[in-house]
């Protein structure tokens, strides 16, 4: 009687590990421009007291409810603001402190916080006040 003998494959399917490299290859690509991003150094205060107070040589600015801006308590309009505070960057070197209304609408911060970028300014802290207190 012979013996039977199964034929084994010696042959192994490679493609779902080049499906999954090529995934993850992707996925790096994708990541990697990501991790060299740098954005702003922000520092979010919960102390009741404005840190301004402590520090003068930091810029106020403060957004109301209604969206408006004031720098160091005068009012300026959105399009005269990185103007102001490239002015104000000099004399104040120690940053900028961002004081907005409870109320205001995001939209508000963000265009603040694109025109303090533009403006150059490194360090910036973010603290959430009343517009009656101002």
């Amino acid at each position: 009687m012979r013996a039977r003998t199964k034929k084994q494959f010696a042959d192994i399917n490679i493609t779902p590990l080049t499906d999954i490299f090529l995934v993850l290859l992707i996925i790096m690509m994708v990541v990697s421009p990501l991790l060299e991003y740098k954005g702003l150094n922000i520092a979010v205060s919960t102390d009741s007291k404005p840190a301004a107070e402590e520090d003068p040589k930091a810029i106020r600015l403060f957004i109301t409810a209604a969206g408006a801006a004031e720098v160091d308590g005068a009012a300026v309009s959105w399009e005269g603001l990185e103007e102001e505070l490239r002015e104000q960057r000099e004399a104040k070197p120690d940053g900028i402190l961002i004081e907005i209304d409870g109320e205001a609408i995001h939209e508000s911060l963000a265009r603040a916080l694109g025109v303090v970028q533009a403006a150059g300014i490194q360090r910036v802290q973010l603290q959430e006040k009343s517009e009656s207190a101002n």
